[in-house]
């Protein structure tokens, strides 16, 4: 949507190709101004695919305020205590079932991801649609999304727009003055629950669509253009 007048009171922030490059190394720049905008009563979401164990331990290392998506929205929380599972792990190892089942073992490749609560993780053998009409086919709740990375098969009634759009109810934020910054299709549903959208210049057209603003430079200094876009343009307050 286009955003004329946006007043930013939160940043909902991917972690893997958005605040890293692709060997996973944060952008100190991109942290520095994670800090920056907490320093402005701006809070920092971090949103990810990644566990809430993880997830959580990066929140206090990044000091950010502590609230978060993990798990693409099947996990939300608030550091150092909270944690509100939204998604069915049972409904993702139907699908897991399912897939297997259809593709056969050799298209099937569970990666050892420990301390998953809701999702699958899967080596993308296979192709994304095909893969999510088979679970439609057979009217399995559940999805595959696609990391970049991987693919995870999550409850289909969650996704990173569900869980920042809870999140932000749970903690008294209006997610229409929320902007999102990601870089891959997994964000999609949460530049479209946010009031502003920005995709990094690495992410795929796919993502780009849904932004409201794409910035020129990849990963974490696509971010760091992302903020300085917002307070330019619009102000946070």
């Amino acid at each position: 949507m286009s955003v004329f007048c946006l007043i930013a009171r939160a940043f909902a922030v991917d972690v893997d190709g958005t605040l890293t490059d692709r060997n996973l190394l944060l952008d100190l720049e991109a942290v520095a101004a994670l800090r920056q905008l907490e320093a402005r009563k701006v809070k920092v979401i971090i949103t990810t695919g990644r566990n809430f164990s993880v997830t959580r331990a990066l929140v206090s290392y990044l000091g950010t305020c502590g609230l978060l998506v993990a798990e693409n929205g099947g996990i939300i929380g608030a550091y150092p205590k909270t944690k509100i599972i939204l998604g069915d792990p049972a409904r993702s190892r139907e699908g897991l079932q399912v897939l297997r089942k259809t593709l056969g073992d050799e298209m099937i490749s569970e990666l050892d991801v420990p301390f998953r609560l809701v999702d699958v993780v899967l080596e993308p053998k296979f192709d994304l649609r095909t893969g999510n009409a088979i679970l439609a086919r057979n009217g399995v709740k559940a999805h595959l999304v696609h990391s970049g990375a991987a693919y995870h098969v999550l409850d289909s009634d969650v996704d990173k727009g569900v869980g920042l759009s809870r999140l932000c109810e749970a903690n008294g934020i209006d997610v229409s003055s929320v902007v999102a910054v990601g870089d891959s299709y997994n964000d999609c549903e949460m530049l479209d629950a946010a009031g502003y959208g920005i995709a990094v210049a690495n992410a795929p057209e796919e993502l780009k669509i849904h932004a409201d603003f794409v910035s020129s430079q990849d990963s974490g200094k696509g971010f760091v253009e992302a903020v300085e876009h917002i307070i330019s343009d619009f102000g946070a307050t």
